[in-house]
């Protein structure tokens, strides 16, 4: 009798501690939610951040995301930058970007750039399941320099990278300066789909190019007058049916 109650007492211990390492387990594995207007830093000890609806990154802000950090898009949900965004990973602890399954395409990055000089880095990063994983912005006397170096992109409807530029009137026109390295563009439309639009010379300006792999269509430029200057495009490598170089469209 005495066994029985002993066995059943130890029954409880043991279930309540299992019960405890159940429960710790899923506070660690919970998903982070972050605000609507995040600043700050994410680090890899609140994986997986879950973005559920848009989020912005406003103006004067910078938003950090270390290496490891695992990002959950929702579907349709884009991430807007007025401000600044570092992501930068490592070679052997990248950051990642992905949908909730790989059907679930989420949206985009859309960094703008509006009458200012803004910089962002993105490094070390691997983005999968969107539709455009990033969408640079640039209006009216903007000038966009942004590095995105060493990511992977898979998976995307549209674009690896997208950039928009619309001109105005002003004698000094909107620029783009992108430095695209030793990226791998697989499972989607264009590797970067670059456009102008509407009145005198926006350009796409001292950009570099250079060590990416494309297996779909590589670099892609359209749109109204679109001026194309001192561009580096070097190293790249195009496999199946991908095209590098340029395809210039008006």
């Amino acid at each position: 009798m005495w066994g029985k109650h002993h066995w059943n007492k130890s029954a409880v211990v043991l279930g309540a501690a299992l019960l405890a390492v159940i429960a710790s387990s899923v506070v660690v594995q919970a998903a982070t939610i972050p605000p609507p207007y995040p600043e700050g830093t994410w680090t890899s000890a609140g994986n997986p951040y879950y973005v559920s609806s848009d989020i912005e990154i406003q103006v004067g802000k910078t938003l950090v995301i270390e290496p490891g950090v695992e990002v959950v898009m929702g579907p349709g949900v884009q991430m807007l930058v007025n401000g600044q965004l570092n992501a930068v990973g490592t070679y052997d602890v990248p950051i990642t970007f992905r949908g909730v399954t790989d059907s679930n395409y989420w949206n985009t990055i859309r960094i703008n750039y509006n009458q200012t000089r803004s910089e962002s880095k993105i490094e070390y990063c691997n983005f999968s399941d969107s539709s455009n994983a990033i969408f640079l912005h640039v209006d009216s006397i903007g000038v966009s320099e942004m590095e995105i170096q060493n990511c992977t992109f898979k998976n995307i409807i549209g674009s690896g990278v997208y950039s928009y530029i619309v001109g105005n009137s002003s004698t000094q026109p909107p620029h783009c300066i992108a430095k695209i390295r030793n990226c791998r563009f697989e499972e989607l439309n264009y590797g970067c789909y670059l456009i102008s639009e509407h009145y005198y010379h926006v350009a796409f300006q001292s950009s570099v190019v250079e060590g990416n792999i494309f297996s779909n269509r590589g670099i892609h430029f359209a749109g109204l007058d679109p001026h194309v200057v001192v561009h580096t495009f070097h190293g790249s490598v195009s496999k199946g049916s991908g095209r590098i170089g340029t395809e210039l469209f008006k």
